[in-house]
């Protein structure tokens, strides 16, 4: 059964019941290929973290969904911060102070030593101690047919609410016996309805979501944070004190500078009729490449270089693709749009660069297309939602 998604604002216990490719609705990912953790420990841990991120740090046992920024407002890591000394197997094998804070910052892996050096670049006076650990590693586990995944108190994680009922992130020992003991599904019964899949599964449910995550999605140094919606997904505290990057966010909220956002997009073919719903094909295949940034144009028009080099009159553009899916950055116009023009990518390689003759074909219709969709939890349209703070704010359409 392919993965299915309503292009529609429904609950979300109906969408996730149409995009399962599993008997079971119920399942769990090891999250540590791709998903590391950084320890920073000490008195002033909190100062120090709360001078960096869009979010402020935990100060319970539930973490914080943020991110890093650089001075021009752009997003460099977007992270998971846990708050780690309440849990007693973390306590008894580390030597900590009465005085000392602990948080494990989760992160792309890719990026560790980058967010290692400016961590340790950036502590100047603090007193903070910064370490790679490598005993310990994140698990994601959602439950989309039944009562939900529910986290005990004494565990080290978050509930994912960059998306409504997403999932939950617990970090664990290496050594734990099972992922799922943090979970009230373990205490209620019902561990044997969940089963473990790769990190690919967890990719599409993701982008079905319209969840973008590491710098596959997010290259550091590119992206703004409302233009990624980190802004909806609860990553940006507003109201905060100083961090790195603030007034550009701060600014970019007031002024309603969102003219593009990111959603996911499914690729089909444009002689055929434009789909309703988004359908993952994992065998899907193109003759060409579509590489990361590539255009995206409406598919009756003639692209054409400006005085740059650059495609003219894009729409938006490629950010990721699994299959026939991805995420994309698109104008909200688009998003928003009650008929929503035919798209098209350019396809290219990176030895011949972007193959602009494929759109002489366009007015045939022919090639291939992109559709994108308003992913469902956003809210009304042309508005959308500051979860954590409760307000309403226009995208600038």
């Amino acid at each position: 059964m392919p993965f299915l998604l309503r292009n529609s604002v429904k609950c979300l216990r109906t969408q996730t019941r149409k995009y399962s490719t599993h008997k079971s609705l119920c399942g769990y990912v090891d999250l540590s290929p791709r998903r590391g953790l950084i320890e920073v420990t000490g008195p002033d841990a909190f100062r120090f973290l709360h001078g960096l991120m869009t979010n402020e740090p935990p100060k319970t046992y539930a973490g914080t969904y943020a991110t890093f920024l650089n001075v021009r407002g752009r997003i460099m890591w977007d992270v998971f911060v846990y708050f780690a000394l309440h849990n007693k197997k973390w306590a008894t094998t580390h030597d900590l102070r009465d005085e000392d804070t602990t948080y494990l910052i989760e992160h792309d892996v890719a990026v560790s030593d980058q967010l290692f050096k400016y961590l340790t670049f950036r502590k100047l006076r603090d007193k903070v101690n910064i370490s790679k650990t490598t005993d310990w590693k994140v698990w994601f586990t959602w439950e989309d047919d039944g009562p939900g995944v529910r986290a005990t108190p004494q565990f080290i994680g978050a509930d994912d609410t960059r998306a409504p009922g997403f999932g939950v992130r617990t970090v664990l020992s290496t050594d734990a016996a099972n992922p799922l003991w943090p979970l009230r599904v373990y205490e209620e019964g019902r561990v044997e309805l969940f089963e473990e899949y790769d990190i690919a599964n967890y990719d599409v449910r993701r982008i079905m979501h319209g969840v973008p995550e590491g710098v596959a999605d997010l290259a550091p140094g590119e992206m703004l944070p409302i233009e990624s919606n980190i802004d909806m997904m609860g990553g940006i505290d507003f109201e905060k004190g100083c961090y790195v990057g603030q007034e550009l966010t701060t600014r970019a909220k007031r002024v309603g500078v969102a003219t593009r956002r990111v959603v996911p997009y499914m690729l089909y073919n444009l002689e055929g009729s434009e789909p309703a719903d988004i359908v993952f094909a994992p065998e899907y295949a193109l003759q060409g490449e579509l590489q990361y940034k590539a255009p995206i144009i409406q598919a009756d028009t003639q692209p054409k270089l400006n005085s740059r080099g650059e495609i003219a009159k894009t729409v938006g553009k490629v950010l990721s693709r699994t299959g026939n899916i991805g995420l994309a950055t698109v104008k909200v116009d688009i998003i928003e749009s009650e008929e929503q023009p035919r798209l098209r990518p350019i396809m290219g390689t990176p030895e011949t660069g972007l193959e602009l003759q494929d759109a002489k074909l366009a007015d045939e219709k022919k090639g291939i297309g992109l559709k994108v969709f308003r992913p469902y939890w956003w809210g009304q349209e042309k508005e959308v939602r500051t979860r954590e703070a409760g307000q309403q704010m226009s995208v600038g359409v």
